[in-house]
């Protein structure tokens, strides 16, 4: 809780004897999403795009021929090959949100919902590429 007595965060886990330690929590507002789910649905599906990504650094930028060193370095397609997304496209924005590494790209596409069509925003060849993409369900072996 906050010094207002909000609830901020909830503990997940603790290491630790007599919760003198370090623990772990998820904020609250993750913690409504989700309640909001179960509670509409019966269930949390979280949104999935297939592909293994790797932060875009000065490195990769040089060598896939950019100026940029925010995004994300796509290194395997999966569903998003559908769309149009291709190993070694960088993606930049997800629904006009820009992408600085690869944790702003999962947390978007899990909070967007299953079935609904999304806007990515690749770099590819030094060029920027506008793809729609239908957004798939994370399978069960993949949570």
């Amino acid at each position: 809780v906050n010094l207002r007595g909000e609830v901020v965060g909830i503990t997940t886990a603790i290491f630790g004897e007599s919760y003198q330690g370090i623990s772990f929590a998820i904020p609250a507002t993750m913690a409504r999403e989700v309640y909001e789910r179960l509670k509409s649905n019966g269930r949390v599906s979280r949104g999935w795009l297939g592909v293994a990504l790797a932060p875009l650094d000065s490195e990769i930028a040089q060598r896939v021929g950019v100026d940029v060193e925010e995004g994300v370095f796509v290194i395997a397609g999966g569903p998003a090959e559908k769309a149009g997304v291709l190993p070694g496209d960088i993606i930049v924005e997800w629904n006009g949100e820009a992408i600085r590494e690869p944790r702003d790209l999962v947390l978007m596409v899990a909070n967007t919902a299953v079935g609904t069509e999304a806007t990515l925003v690749v770099l590819r060849g030094g060029k920027r590429e506008e793809l729609n993409i239908d957004v798939a369900e994370r399978p069960p072996d993949d949570e």
